[in-house]
């Protein structure tokens, strides 16, 4: 049974938030077509979250709604190809080497499917469990205990065992108090804060 390493994507592989990335390229892309009906659809989700009128989790499924519509496949995979410049080197160097010593690897991440499948293949051929509409149309975001169940369904249908998780923030705990090993990217005070709280964490804890 090899050892399996979760990696979270926004703060962690990548030093940034991608889908905030993503609403403002998709934004301005709109722009340049001159795809003003679309522009301002955007602008609108965005306008509903700032005044709280919405949750994440519905501004983020509306603008791929509107992005599906108006995207192609291949403008998915330009955006992907961008975020390369916000990779975190030591984040990067921890994957390689886990990988050198013939563990296995996951993107696990509440950003869309639509770019960070791509953007797993363009990183090294990971395996991705990221946030998408279910076949009922559901959306399903990866966070919390919702990825925690993704990643062990993953480990029990590849026979795997967690090893290691690699994150920023405190939402990953579920999948945090199931893993033997804890790298933390740059986390906030608070996430720090929150994890050492939990009992046990600390001993296995790494600061990156």
């Amino acid at each position: 049974m090899r050892d399996l390493l979760a990696v979270d994507l926004d703060g962690t592989l990548l030093r940034t938030n991608s889908f905030t990335r993503f609403t403002v390229w998709f934004a301005c892309t709109l722009l340049k077509r001159r795809m003003h009906g679309g522009f301002f659809r955007v602008v609108h989700q965005v306008v509903l979250r700032k005044i709280r009128r919405q949750s994440h989790t519905q501004t983020k499924r509306n603008i791929m709604d509107i992005a599906a519509q108006l995207l192609s496949e291949d403008d998915f995979v330009a955006f992907a190809r961008s975020l390369r410049r916000w990779v975190c080197n030591s984040v990067e160097c921890l994957i390689r080497s886990h990988m050198a010593s013939g563990g296995e690897v996951v993107i696990a991440t509440a950003a869309p499917v639509e770019y960070a499948a791509p953007f797993a293949a363009m990183a090294g051929g990971y395996s991705l469990l990221a946030s998408e509409r279910g076949i009922s149309g559901v959306y399903h975001e990866c966070k919390g205990e919702e990825k925690l169940r993704r990643v062990s369904d993953f480990c029990v249908a590849h026979n795997l065992q967690l090893a290691s998780v690699v994150t920023d923030h405190y939402d990953d705990l579920p999948l945090i108090k199931a893993a033997d090993n804890v790298y933390l990217a740059s986390p906030s005070k608070e996430t720090l804060r929150k994890i050492r709280q939990e009992e046990g964490i600390s001993s296995c804890l790494t600061l990156l």
